[in-house]
């Protein structure tokens, strides 16, 4: 097998990080991330009546769409805002990957560099899974606080597919820098070869030869 190269061989990872990018982004800003059940307090409660949760907002049970009020900001517990904060690091590093993926396409960079990419990966693939931390709130989850059920929404199904291409992207990213490592292809240009000389014709050094010899002073015999 061929070793990776910059380019259009870059479209593979790339392609595959681009995609976790991005479902990560629409895992992060929907409001249902979390759909609550039928018994579920809050949306039986007609001063809740939620339906889904989400990072920033949430969805009602008619379908509206409404941010967080001190209503509900003051009663997120620490699993909650943990699952929040490490979201937005997860979406951080994906944008790194994709701006760097981005300038691989026109610019040569060495094996080291996508063996950084690897690690970048795998951390966008942890923080990502960590989204799901947000089950373990005893807010608006069963935990013994008698609130009700909760299960996965769609902004939850994007997370673990969002997991998923991160894994591939990181393992295609290692196997890049590892095996143009193995194939021992250089990352640095070659040095340009010097221009040889142009070879005069034979007719130029007879003509500067004899030059030489007309210009040289005669001696008289004594």
């Amino acid at each position: 097998m061929p070793a990776l190269r910059n380019g259009i061989a870059c479209l593979g990872p790339s392609l595959f990080a681009s995609v976790a990018f991005c479902l990560g982004l629409v895992a992060s800003s929907l409001c249902n991330f979390v759909e609550l059940d039928s018994t579920n307090a809050l949306q039986v409660n007609p001063i809740y009546n939620v339906r889904s949760i989400g990072f920033w907002c949430y969805e009602s049970e008619s379908g509206s769409r409404y941010e967080y009020n001190d209503l509900y900001e003051n009663r997120w517990d620490d699993k909650f805002e943990v699952a929040r904060s490490l979201g937005l690091t997860a979406n951080c590093i994906g944008f790194v990957v994709w701006l760097i993926y981005l300038c691989a396409g026109c610019i040569k960079m060495p094996s080291p560099v996508f063996a950084s990419i690897g690690c970048l990966c795998m951390c966008a693939c942890m923080f990502e899974g960590f989204k799901l931390w947000i089950f373990r709130s005893t807010f608006f989850c069963d935990r013994g606080n008698g609130f009700g059920g909760c299960s996965l929404d769609t902004g939850a199904r994007c997370t673990i597919s969002a997991v998923v291409f991160w894994f591939v992207a990181m393992c295609m990213s290692s196997a890049h820098a590892v095996e143009r490592t193995k194939s021992g292809e250089e990352d640095e240009e070659p040095a340009a070869e010097p221009e040889p000389e142009p070879e005069q014709p034979a007719d130029a050094e007879k003509d500067a030869e004899a030059g030489e010899g007309e210009g040289e002073p005669k001696t008289e015999d004594t």
